[in-house]
């Protein structure tokens, strides 16, 4: 897969920010809130990971709104397939509707919504990626490369990037570029990696202050550890 860089001064991402979800226990069952507020009463298995059904969404137990656990005509807590409207903050884990990550130890979630992002402690180094369901995959695949055009029209020094990568065993069509000196003397790196799969077209954007591609495998490492519903890990 191919690595694309663009410079800041081109792209601006929107995401609202949310604060790390609590926990707490409700009729005996631990819940989870979202970022809406919403509580989740989930059910977690044996080894202490979270049920899910074979595609990869979760499994809740249902309660009335009194946040009692509704039983079966056997008296067994029913249960049922959880959506996810809003990011959902599990552990060290980020849930949203058609994916999931884990945060790798030295880096934490900064915001999320519809879309997820991630930073590096002490470091410029961002991952975030955008679901986008209203787009063909031609329609972002275009956008990407012309933001990159752009970038590199705008600063004569600029180096496209294109560094194979895959994704899930995926190779994916990539965009970008590296500045390693802007008219105010920083370095920009900027890449966008478009990943398409029967659930949408989802856009990685790579962006930091040095040059990734001189050492890029905890990135690459991180996008490869993201969990895609209803598909299997490669």
């Amino acid at each position: 897969m191919k690595k694309i860089i663009a410079t800041a001064l081109v792209l601006a991402i929107t995401v609202l920010c949310f604060t790390a979800c609590g926990s707490k226990v409700i009729d005996g069952t631990k819940t989870l809130t979202d970022f809406a507020g919403g509580e989740y009463a989930v059910v977690t298995e044996e080894n202490g990971e979270l049920e899910r059904d074979q595609a990869g969404n979760l499994i809740v137990k249902v309660t009335d709104e009194n946040g009692k656990k509704v039983k079966d005509t056997k008296g067994e807590d029913l249960t049922q397939i959880q959506p996810i409207e809003y990011a959902l903050v599990i552990g060290n884990n980020i849930e949203l509707q058609d994916y999931y990550l884990t945060i790798p130890k030295g880096w934490s979630n900064n915001n999320s919504f519809q879309s997820l992002q991630i930073k590096k402690n002490n470091s410029a180094d961002a991952i975030t990626i955008d679901q986008i369901t209203d787009k063909p995959v031609t329609e972002v695949e275009k956008n990407a490369k012309g933001l990159v055009d752009a970038a590199i029209k705008a600063n004569s020094n600029a180096v496209p990037v294109t560094k194979g990568i895959e994704i899930n065993g995926k190779s994916c069509p990539c965009f970008g570029v590296y500045v390693p000196e802007t008219s105010n003397g920083s370095k920009i790196y900027i890449a966008y990696i478009i990943y398409e799969n029967d659930r949408g077209v989802f856009r990685f954007y790579i962006n930091s202050d040095r040059n990734v591609d001189e050492n890029d495998k905890e990135i690459v490492e991180i996008l490869n550890s993201v969990v895609f519903k209803g598909e299997e890990k490669k």
